[in-house]
């Protein structure tokens, strides 16, 4: 399924169109190697499958929702309405990998796509994939406690000026 999406991907960016009658053998562009390495770095960052997480997401209330609103489907139709929603989502994944595609573009070198391709390739790399989201995660609550204590703690030293300057009463 890959292979399916990331062609398409390819194709719909106007990068890797490949006449029928060119030989196999021919080089890649450098535009393509871009695509290419560009496709490897969200391999590695796993926003190449996010059409499938979206899709179980989706799934996982849609179906449960169309089983309430139609309660008297047989089984066989909600198993075709599954069906078409992995259809619709299997035909969007591949636009979405190739506006990701184009964002990576616009912002990374291919010199900073390859060297991101091999840090995350490294056990170091691959370490800091695992740990991302628990530190993006923990850091979140960290930046809320913060806030909070900031607000609390600006909002007392504010009132204690006002009151030292006479404009609230003690």
């Amino acid at each position: 399924m890959k292979f399916s999406i990331l062609s398409a991907a390819m194709l719909a960016l106007g990068l890797v169109i490949t006449p029928v009658m060119q030989p196999l053998q021919a080089a890649p562009t450098d535009k393509e190697k871009q695509v290419e390495a560009i496709l490897e770095l969200l391999s590695h960052l796993e926003i190449d499958n996010i059409g499938d997480d979206l899709f179980a997401m989706m799934a996982e209330r849609t179906v449960p929702t169309m089983r309430a609103s139609v309660p008297n489907l047989p089984e066989e139709a909600y198993a075709m309405l599954h069906e078409e929603l992995s259809s619709a989502f299997k035909r969007a994944t591949a636009d979405l990998l190739t506006s990701n595609v184009r964002l990576y573009l616009e912002h990374l070198s291919p010199e900073e796509v390859n060297d991101l391709n091999a840090f995350y390739s490294t056990p170091s790399g691959k370490k800091m994939l695992q740990v991302i989201p628990i530190l993006m995660q923990q850091s979140l609550y960290l930046r809320q406690e913060w806030t909070q204590r900031l607000d609390r703690d600006v909002h007392q030293t504010c009132t204690e000026r006002l009151k030292q300057e006479g404009y609230l009463n003690k």
